[in-house]
């Protein structure tokens, strides 16, 4: 039974004209093909068949390539014999579809190109070298014959498209399968590999030598890679130390401010002038504006070290309607002195003062950057975190 619907697939496949049925039929056909292979009779006539849709230059590419896919199946799970009359049928059809060669069907003999040569690289070496070597055999047999004969008419054996499709045809396969990288690669060489003249020994040395290549150019990338990696390491280890150098400065302030160890010890009268203990400036509110008076302006340090001293006096006054901009390279103290009339740095000597009307001293002070993240009062309290992570 199984035979006699094998029969009438054959016969609908000759049959057929419309293209989707056409394809419809072939993507069918390969899911029968494992239930089929105990028929040989019926096997080769279904490639034949199916070598000639794929051959014929009328049908659609997508029709050619479900006619390949069929091929390619049969390559994979058929026996040797049917794999080397499967090889055999497709070289035919690849022949007989490059005969007359045009710029409408010169993508579609590509086509048959590439496809026949991945089935070269999918059957079993022995049999590719032994249907490759047959045909480039007759190559070779029509070449020399035509350069023997002396005949008017004898260059036309290899001056036609035919031949010259067979030519770059065999060149793939060969450049494909036989690439010394893909060999390298692999760890041996391609059984499709011609034989040459070269000596075992220097064959041998050139196998090597690429082996080598390739096995030092994995390990050099490997390298970069951790190389690149360790970079990143280095960043992120860089930024942890100077988070916690930060969190470990904030703790030991603290403990020092609760334990009251910033005051002037007894035993000790000399003191480091800006230090935390040496603060002997005066800071007033409620004068109608801002003004300073011989304030040094300075960035204070730890303890027990004194500060940076970037100003050694500095005055003056603005009142209300009056504007003051204060100008300079980074880091000669023009943020530290907004830092100084908000109190975020002592003022170690002289007179800083400042209103007291309105709102906190009456004096509002606006940050070089937004400290405060776009978002309601739940994304301010929260930040860095977002209502999903939390």
């Amino acid at each position: 039974m199984l035979k006699s619907h094998a029969s009438s697939l054959q016969h609908l496949l000759e049959d057929l004209s419309d293209v989707a049925t056409v394809k419809i039929t072939l993507t069918s056909l390969t899911a029968l093909l494992p239930y089929l292979l105990t028929f040989k009779k019926i096997i080769r006539e279904i490639i034949k068949t199916v070598v000639e849709i794929w051959a014929e230059n009328s049908q659609t590419e997508a029709t050619r390539i479900s006619a390949f896919l069929v091929l390619r199946r049969l390559v994979v799970i058929a026996d040797p014999s049917i794999r080397e009359n499967l090889l055999r049928s497709t070289y035919q059809g690849l022949i007989k579809g490059s005969r007359t060669t045009t710029i409408h069907n010169i993508s579609g003999i590509n086509l048959m190109k590439n496809s026949s040569v991945e089935l070269w690289g999918l059957v079993d070496p022995s049999v590719a070298y032994t249907s490759g070597f047959t045909f480039i055999r007759q190559l070779a047999i029509h070449l020399r014959a035509a350069l023997k004969n002396n005949a008017n008419d004898s260059y036309k054996t290899i001056y036609n498209w035919q031949y010259v499709h067979s030519l770059d045809f065999w060149s793939r396969v060969l450049s494909t399968h036989c690439e010394s990288l893909r060999e390298a690669t692999l760890g041996a060489e391609s059984p499709l590999r011609p034989s040459t003249s070269t000596s075992s020994s220097t064959t041998s040395t050139e196998r090597t030598r690429m082996q080598s290549f390739i096995t030092n150019k994995r390990l050099m990338l490997s390298l970069a890679d951790a190389g690149g990696r360790m970079m990143y390491s280095l960043k992120d280890l860089a930024e942890l130390a100077g988070s916690t150098s930060r969190i470990y400065t904030l703790i030991s302030t603290l403990h020092r401010v609760h334990a009251s160890a910033y005051h002037h010890s007894p035993s000790n009268p000399v003191l480091e002038p800006f230090t935390l203990a040496d603060v002997q400036g005066t800071v007033a509110p409620g004068f109608d504006g801002v003004r300073l008076e011989s304030v040094p302006i300075v960035a204070p340090a730890l303890w027990p070290q004194g500060g940076n001293e970037l100003i050694e006096e500095l005055s003056f006054t603005v009142r209300p309607g009056e504007h003051l901009l204060i100008t300079g390279p980074n880091g000669v103290g023009k943020s530290a002195v907004a830092r100084i009339v908000a109190g975020l740095w002592p003022t170690y000597r002289g007179l800083v003062s400042r209103p007291r009307t309105t709102g906190t001293d009456g004096v509002m002070f606006l940050p070089q950057r937004v400290y405060l993240s776009t978002g309601t009062l739940r994304d301010q309290v929260i930040y860095p975190h977002t209502p999903k992570s939390t």
